[in-house]
């Protein structure tokens, strides 16, 4: 089962096992799991900022700029989850 993926110097993915993991090569899951909770809360607050926008704006403007940012939050904070429970088993 692959555990972790790193980016050579010729640009290919290579597969690794757990034990094969190269030091340094690999982001600390703590240093990860704490942007994502940071990218998480600015893309929820960018998501209700334009929510309000289109809301002033009487619906006249797109729903876009609330709903990308909303798709971005969600996939942040789905992946901080998974970090953390990963983290949490460790």
């Amino acid at each position: 089962m692959c555990s972790g993926l790193y980016l050579e110097t010729k640009l290919k993915f290579v597969v690794l096992k757990k034990s094969e993991l190269p030091e340094g090569k690999i982001m600390d899951k703590k240093v990860l799991k704490k942007i994502l909770f940071v990218l998480s809360i600015l893309f929820t607050i960018l998501t209700f900022a334009g929510a309000a926008y289109v809301l002033l704006n009487k619906g006249q403007v797109s729903a876009g700029y609330s709903a990308v940012p909303m798709l971005w939050a969600v996939l942040f904070t789905t992946t901080y989850n998974k970090v953390k429970k990963d983290l949490e088993r460790e």
